[in-house]
């Protein structure tokens, strides 16, 4: 059985962590679309790491767990590797999923970030285009 999340089942998953923690796996492809991630409600997060190593195409992978709060979704990484807050969201947009990531270590470091700020305030929906 693949552990293996994408599409509709991913968001599912992502607003599950508006609730509290989950665990998370995260192995990087080449590209962005070969990146795998690996969620499941009540595996440990290392097993999670080794799944998506195994069903990735990536060498490296991380693991731990991670919680939505808003627009921002957060992992705390038990085993992180480089720039994967930038990869993390790139796959994630790729999934039509738009949160930014900030990256923690097990201690509740913050070891990296990818925010984006809005650019442009947006309109109040109460306002329509022509009162304005």
């Amino acid at each position: 059985m693949g552990l293996k999340v994408e599409g509709e089942e991913l968001k599912k998953l992502i607003l599950l962590g508006k609730k509290g923690p989950l665990p998370f796996g995260f192995c990087p492809g080449a590209k962005d679309a070969d990146h795998t991630i690996a969620i499941h409600r009540s595996k440990k997060p290392s097993l999670l790491g080794k799944a998506s190593k195994a069903e990735g195409t990536g060498n490296k992978f991380a693991f731990g767990t991670f919680q939505v709060d808003g627009r921002i979704i957060t992992l705390t990484c038990e085993k992180e590797l480089p720039e994967i807050a930038k990869k993390f969201k790139k796959y994630l947009k790729l999934q039509k999923i738009a949160l930014n990531v900030i990256v923690l270590d097990a201690n509740g470091e913050e070891l990296s970030r990818d925010i984006e700020e809005p650019s442009e305030t947006p309109v109040p929906s109460s306002v329509s285009s022509d009162q304005v």
